[in-house]
């Protein structure tokens, strides 16, 4: 096959992303009309088989393009009209008897559930990755880690002497596991005495969703009065930005980002507590993705777990992350396949740090060399995936693709430490 593109972009801004980052496009690259969901939205499977059949005249690659998100495949959800449907989109393009189908998408693996005769080729392109190392605080960590390690000192980003609080979570968005760790760690009262833990109105999309937090109430505190009402006071809550949390108002302040890529805790967060709770976008599919939340302690040599998709944290460890078991126990939740469910035992495993906060803090001052050099390891692991994907790589399907930088074995063979995922 060519080396020509027909890519189908998945959002009206995955359109505009590639569009602007060309002068004028290239004669190997043909952009649809329509996106991927708008097809979706109009189950307009006869749109999708002419581009189908376009590639097959053209000789052209089928792309599905989204460099910001994830694609699910055998479950893709989406609010209709008539209420939210699911699509198999891999069944949809058997149906197109298409051969190969290329996936760009910021999920870092995939590996479908089912059978299919359309094969893909999964390219990764999280920009969220990339963007998040831009937003480092200037403390010379990349100088420090590469060049002036020494054994007598430590960075001041990762010296346990700092530590005062057990964990932190700054929440914006809500969603069913965040109200859930909210809920829960205002009901155990750990919420309530670590001033790193806070759940601010900084939502540029719209409403808070009404049905996260009164649908956790109805369902798992209908017995308990006080938790019931409490959630039901959601948005009356008295809850302020942490001591060093960068809180910003969208329309009053300068520069504007989206979704906090641009914006992260300060280097005091970083100091004063032991471990970052990422409550991560995605909860259901196992195309693995992360975002900021995940990638902002890391670059700030602070240990990090993370409660999103199911096997998350087992799938970073397989590709060398330290994901700091013995500060939180991500075996007890990291399997569980409900959310609800999933959430519930991540709070209980926060709630074991801390119940032994003081015991575990010792341990790890006990051999301070050893976990200096586990979150010194973390950053190098980054520093990899951020080093294979430039911001113009990504936003350049062409070089993307042909290169085949970031395709997903090529991906995974940039490290040295691999598992069975």
């Amino acid at each position: 096959m060519s080396n020509k593109l027909f890519l189908v972009p998945m959002f009206p801004s995955t359109r505009e992303s590639v569009q602007n980052y060309y002068d004028g496009l290239p004669d190997e690259l043909v952009i649809a009309t329509k996106t991927f969901e708008e097809i979706l939205f109009d189950s307009d499977w006869t749109t999708l088989e002419v581009y189908a059949n376009r590639c097959k005249r053209e000789d052209r690659k089928l792309v599905l393009f989204v460099n910001h998100e994830i694609i699910k495949w055998e479950q893709y959800d989406i609010t209709m009209k008539g209420g939210n449907q699911t699509f198999n989109l891999l069944e949809i393009l058997d149906k197109l008897n298409m051969l190969e189908i290329t996936l760009v998408d910021a999920g870092l693996y995939f590996k479908p559930l089912g059978t299919y005769k359309t094969l893909f080729k999964k390219h990764v392109a999280n920009i969220w990755l990339t963007t998040s190392a831009e937003t480092i605080p200037p403390f010379g960590v990349e100088q420090w880690i590469f060049h002036e390690e020494h054994d007598e000192r430590c960075h001041v980003l990762e010296d346990l002497d700092y530590i005062t609080y057990p964990c932190y979570s700054f929440l914006a968005r809500t969603k069913t596991h965040r109200i859930i760790l909210y809920a829960e760690g205002n009901r155990l009262g750990w919420w309530q005495t670590n001033p790193y833990l806070t759940f601010n109105d900084c939502n540029l999309h719209g409403e808070l969703s009404v049905y996260d937090y009164e649908a956790v109430a109805d369902t798992y505190y209908e017995d308990n009065p006080e938790m019931h009402k409490f959630l039901y006071n959601f948005r009356q809550r008295k809850q302020g930005p942490a001591p060093t949390e960068h809180y910003f108002e969208n329309t009053k302040h300068y520069p504007f980002a989206i979704g906090g890529a641009g914006f992260h805790p300060s280097s005091r967060t970083f100091q004063e507590t032991l471990i970052s709770l990422s409550m991560e976008s995605e909860t259901m599919t196992k195309n693995y993705f992360i975002t900021e939340k995940t990638c902002h302690p890391i670059w700030n040599l602070c240990p990090v777990t993370v409660l999103g998709q199911p096997g998350i944290n087992k799938y970073l460890t397989t590709i060398g992350f330290d994901m700091f078991p013995d500060i939180i126990d991500w075996n007890k939740f990291d399997h569980i396949e409900d959310i609800e469910a999933r959430a519930f035992a991540f709070t209980s495993a926060v709630n074991d740090l801390h119940e032994n906060f003081d015991s575990i803090l010792n341990k790890l001052k006990a051999d301070k060399t050893k976990y200096y050099t586990r979150l010194r390891n973390n950053w190098k692991n980054l520093w990899k995936i951020k080093s294979r994907m430039t911001i113009e790589l990504l936003h350049d399907p062409l070089e993307l693709i042909n290169s085949n930088k970031t395709e997903q074995e090529e991906f995974h063979n940039l490290f040295s430490v691999r598992s069975e995922i």
